[in-house]
């Protein structure tokens, strides 16, 4: 299902203020960022404050969707932004699921695209930001992504990296599934312009 791009925006000006909040009051607790399940819950908790209807169910571990906003299925991700790559300035980095368990690459891309979620919602951190003790997330929203559509390679060293796409063909994104060491995990690039959503989340703002 194609979600609306105009209704990810709406759902992510909804739940910004919220969020910001929920991320506070976790780093009343912790210093560690929010991932995983930490993040998923305060996504929870902050679209059931923003007035959507929000189903979670903690520890499910369903492929892609981590939970569902007004029945829209969603990914959580952290995510790394990082500004200084060139060409590739401000681009987002985040992993994705592990496909050792299929053998091929098409049977592995026919996983990772499969219909498992509508959109992703990120909460990204820039680590120059945080290393000078700026505790500030980006909530960064990603559309479906079918990976089987795109041009691969296979590497020269499957050990350490076992496929990757095509710069040229796709400029604006790109992926790699890496070797057996990391359970042949994919990791995916976006630059800016696949966003389609993007708002800072200051947290030290709530004091």
């Amino acid at each position: 299902m194609i979600v609306d791009e105009l209704y990810v925006q709406e759902v992510c000006e909804k739940i910004s203020i919220s969020l910001s909040y929920e991320l506070a009051w976790h780093h009343r607790v912790y210093k560690q960022a929010a991932k995983g399940e930490f993040l998923e819950e305060l996504v929870s908790n902050a679209t059931k404050h923003a007035g959507l209807n929000n189903e979670y169910i903690q520890g499910s571990h369903k492929v892609g969707e981590d939970q569902k906003i007004d029945g829209w299925r969603i990914s959580n991700k952290s995510g790394v932004l990082e500004p200084d790559r060139g060409k590739w300035a401000n681009s987002l980095k985040i992993n994705g699921s592990r496909t050792s368990r299929y053998k091929s690459l098409e049977s592995k891309l026919n996983f990772l695209s499969g219909d498992h979620y509508d959109f992703t919602l990120c909460c990204a951190r820039i680590e120059s930001e945080w290393k000078r003790g700026k505790r500030i997330y980006h909530l960064i929203a990603l559309p479906h992504i079918n990976y089987s559509s795109m041009n691969w390679s296979l590497r020269g060293d499957e050990v350490s990296d076992f496929a990757h796409t095509c710069i040229e063909s796709h400029p604006d994104i790109y992926a790699r599934i890496n070797g057996p060491t990391t359970s042949y995990q994919l990791w995916t690039v976006f630059k800016p312009s696949m966003f389609l959503y993007n708002q800072k989340l200051d947290i030290d703002e709530w004091g």
